[in-house]
């Protein structure tokens, strides 16, 4: 199994707080609106939902985002995970803490899942240093779109 050194070599500190510094919340509530709004009676519950989990909400960004990692492990759909594994990078969890949930998910959701999202971890890590490494735009509805390509399913 992949250790844990080895997850945090991947994407630099350094590398990742650049991202960090081009990220703006804004930019990925606008994404949500836009895949949340696409069916215009389903605008207001959109709105509610970014209100109740994004603008005002009661659990913590990183809390949030741990939480959707080990759900979205479960899934095993890679784009929407790999979305949060970025997002939670983002709002300040560190590769460790991004292995250590999926390791608890995996073991209560199995070999599968532990297999593939840590799969799905390490691709998106390798992903986002080479999005910098390649002078690609840091902000974050670029680096999603390259993430997106990455993870066409």
């Amino acid at each position: 199994m992949l250790g844990l050194k080895k997850i945090n070599d991947i994407l630099t500190d350094d590398n990742l707080q650049k991202l960090r510094d081009n990220y703006k919340e804004k930019d990925i509530f606008k994404l949500v609106e836009m895949k949340m709004g696409v069916y215009a009676p389903f605008l207001d519950y959109a709105k509610n939902f970014i209100d109740a989990n994004y603008t005002k909400p009661t659990m913590k960004a990183k809390c949030r985002e741990r939480t959707l990692i080990a759900i979205l492990a479960q899934n095993k759909e890679a784009f929407p995970l790999a979305a949060h594994v970025y997002w939670g990078l983002m709002e300040g969890l560190i590769p460790e803490e991004i292995a250590d949930t999926l390791l608890l998910s995996g073991a209560y959701n199995g070999y599968p899942t532990l297999n593939f999202s840590l799969e799905v971890l390490v691709k998106t890590l390798h992903a986002l240093n080479e999005h910098i490494m390649t002078n690609m735009p840091l902000d974050a509805l670029n680096v999603l779109k390259g993430l997106s390509e990455i993870f066409k399913s």
